[in-house]
């Protein structure tokens, strides 16, 4: 029996694999990539190891408090 969850998720991968390779699809992995560069140099050189970026949010508040420190 397939549960109703794993429809939703092969739907949502069916969106990801026809979005792949999209002009728009490239821009986006080279933000993300950008921005966890940023990050790791952040870890790096301010010995946050435990910084993590948590969507978008998550990623304004994380980058705040390490501003603040």
């Amino acid at each position: 029996m397939i549960a109703e969850r794993d429809i939703v998720d092969e739907h949502a991968g069916e969106v990801a694999r026809a979005l792949a390779g999209t002009p728009a699809c490239e821009r986006s992995r080279q933000g993300r990539k950008r921005i966890e560069m940023r990050v790791a140099r952040l870890k790096r050189v301010l010995t946050m190891g435990r910084l993590r970026v948590r969507g978008p949010c998550g990623a304004r508040d994380e980058f705040l408090l390490a501003a603040t420190a």
